[in-house]
């Protein structure tokens, strides 16, 4: 997968990979517009990864949910609906 995004270990290209991965398996986009969004998120960031990154403390669902719907759309708040069976 090619990002422009400056990755500072292989566990945070991968990382980046498996949220390409949830956008693709969830929303039925191409490969190509999940990395094209993943770059966008994070394009602000001087460099990706280490043990002290701050996206790590999200899942690469959240991740794929966040980035795809924007965090205007408030997405959690049905997920949490829909996991409380309501």
């Amino acid at each position: 997968m090619k990002f422009s995004l400056n990755f500072l270990d292989p566990e945070a290209q991968e990382f980046c990979e498996k949220i390409v991965n949830e956008m693709v398996s969830l929303f039925g986009i191409t490969e190509a517009e999940a990395i094209a969004r993943v770059n966008c998120q994070w394009a602000h960031l001087e460099s990706i990864g280490g043990h002290e990154e701050l996206i790590y403390h999200e899942d690469e669902v959240f991740w794929a949910k966040d980035i795809y719907f924007g965090p205007e759309a408030y997405w959690w708040l049905e997920d949490e609906a829909h996991s409380k069976g309501n």
